[in-house]
């Protein structure tokens, strides 16, 4: 469950940046109150893209890359964004074998694989993009480079892959060709942990330099580039609304992350083989009720007051699945609680209502702490927990 975390490629921050800023140079041409892609909708807030990232092979066939679904909320400002491992064990509609869902694209296109994550989140999809990630270093030179923060000397050089990455620490504006050595680069010891981190750290940055005003008069060339890797089933006037709504959603409203899973070799191959709790928790909170943006804000002290062995850290997994921010799983200072409690500061109860519902467990306001803390003391009904009770 731990790498139900936020990850997510960096082309896809590029094209989702773009688009926003493409929308909005657009929006006096073609401003529209109403969603053209939502006319045949019951739920009329809710929008839901497939992106594709891909690079062209030696053969010139496209091979997806990054494949993630981003669920935007058009009334509680939020955005959810999936991250599918293109090696995700799934069966592709049609077919009656398990394969890895980026073959789907391979043997029906980008309809294809629209079909095929639909049932596999069991949402709608409403338009899609796909991003030929060619493009990449082009943008970023046409942006006028991205200034970063390279907290650390980075080189490596691998021939045979023809990558060469070679940047000195210290405040400076990145070209495109740098740009993609600084999102690159795995360093032996914190790995693709630290490649995640610089990923995010570049993503606030490229968003940063996005927004500002000197950019306007580059939107024209950053069209041009669009239109040599860029294809999207979104009409122009649906471009400039959604861009209107992005601009204004606030950061603390986005959240990223993965499909869970696990990383599995089956017959000698390969996937990752979704978790179906997860599943669940995916298609419910992240992307229709958007609850996962809710928790995030609680922050939750899991203690095991039953002295039942790895409980605490049981729950506070099954809480992180559902977003809520788990500081702290341990022991409580003795083991002989019979009830388990939930303590919230003032103003808190919505949260501990929501841990409630998913671990048991009586509510009690606590004056000590904030609104946003959440104190979990596990007690012995737990056990009808572990024994597939109810609560």
């Amino acid at each position: 469950m731990k790498n139900f975390k936020q990850v997510f490629k960096i082309g896809g921050i590029v094209i989702l940046v773009l688009i926003v800023v493409a929308g909005i140079y657009l929006a006096d041409l073609f401003g529209s109150d109403e969603l053209k892609i939502l006319q045949d909708e019951d739920n009329q807030k809710l929008v839901n893209a497939l992106v594709i990232g891909y690079d062209a092979g030696a053969d010139g066939i496209p091979r997806p890359d990054t494949i993630f679904l981003a669920s935007a909320d058009l009334v509680g400002n939020g955005l959810g964004i999936v991250s599918l491992p293109r090696d995700t064990r799934l069966k592709i509609p049609g077919y009656s074998n398990y394969t890895k869902l980026n073959s789907a694209y391979s043997r029906g296109g980008i309809d294809l694989t629209v079909k095929t994550v639909e049932e596999l989140l069991d949402v709608p999809i409403h338009f899609y993009v796909e991003i030929d990630f060619d493009g990449f270093v082009n943008i970023i030179d046409v942006l006028g480079g991205v200034e970063i923060d390279v907290r650390q000397r980075m080189h490596y050089v691998d021939k045979a892959g023809d990558l060469h990455i070679n940047l000195q620490p210290g405040l400076q504006v990145l070209d495109g060709e740098k740009a993609l050595q600084f999102v690159r680069f795995r360093e032996p010891i914190r790995a693709d942990i630290g490649r995640i981190e610089r990923q995010q750290q570049f993503m606030n940055a490229l968003i940063d330099q996005a927004f500002k005003m000197s950019i306007i008069p580059k939107i024209p060339n950053l069209l041009g580039e669009l239109n040599d890797f860029f294809r999207t089933d979104l009409p122009f006037r649906d471009m400039a609304r959604l861009a209107k709504i992005l601009v204004d959603f606030p950061r603390d409203r986005i959240e990223m992350t993965i499909l869970p899973g696990t990383p599995e070799y089956i017959g000698g191959i390969s996937y990752w083989v979704p978790n179906d709790e997860g599943l669940e928790m995916v298609s419910l909170s992240m992307l229709n009720t958007k609850d996962y943006l809710e928790n995030v804000r609680y922050e939750v002290d899991v203690l095991n007051g039953a002295g039942i062995s790895g409980l605490a850290g049981d729950r506070g997994e099954i809480l992180e699945y559902w977003g809520f921010t788990v500081r702290r799983m341990g022991n409580a200072e003795r083991f002989d609680h019979e009830y388990t409690s939930i303590d919230y500061g003032p103003g808190g109860l919505e949260g501990a209502l929501r841990v409630s519902s998913l671990i048991g467990g009586v509510p009690r306001e606590n004056e000590e702490l904030n609104s946003d803390e959440i104190k979990i003391t596990l007690g012995e009904d737990q056990k009808r927990f572990e024994e597939g009770g109810t609560i």
